[in-house]
């Protein structure tokens, strides 16, 4: 095993004990179905949650250590994946306000430039023509239709 698999084991826990609330908020019913739709989402999480405590401790009877500050560290060392997690939070959140398609023509330039690229004209033509594309593709020929202009629910 390797130096960090107990910091990967424990950011592993840790996503699965943050997924448990998520998945009540996107299954909105269970009518008409044999088995309740949570079950398979909850199913996955709690064989994570399981099998990433189990790994952790045959890590640690490994003679591996477990230090949080040296998770804190990692964490807060790494500000380019922070600042990516902090923008794909603002996404998400400003898709519930504004809809998807305003939502993505807004992040996708900025996630765009976050990440070094450079040429401001053709990557805002491609990413607007990217989003554009795959909100026709998926609207118009998938019928899954996308959040819209909800503006908060007003």
């Amino acid at each position: 095993m390797k130096k960090n698999d107990t910091t990967r084991y424990f950011c592993i826990f840790l996503f699965c004990v943050g997924m448990i609330p998520t998945i009540y908020e996107f299954v909105e019913s269970s009518e008409g179905y044999e088995v309740s739709p949570l079950f398979w989402p909850l199913m996955a999480v709690w064989l994570g949650l399981t099998f990433t405590v189990i790994a952790f401790f045959v890590a640690l009877k490994d003679g591996q250590r477990f230090i949080l500050a040296e998770i804190l560290s990692g964490i807060w060392s790494n500000r380019t994946q922070l600042a990516f997690l902090v923008l794909a939070g603002l996404y998400l959140f400003a898709m519930g306000y504004i809809g998807f398609l305003a939502a993505s023509l807004i992040i996708l330039p900025v996630m765009m430039l976050f990440f070094g690229y450079r040429k401001y004209i053709i990557g805002l033509v491609t990413s607007s023509t990217f989003v554009i594309i795959v909100f026709l593709l998926f609207s118009k020929i998938f019928k899954i239709h996308f959040p819209t202009w909800a503006l908060g629910g007003l």
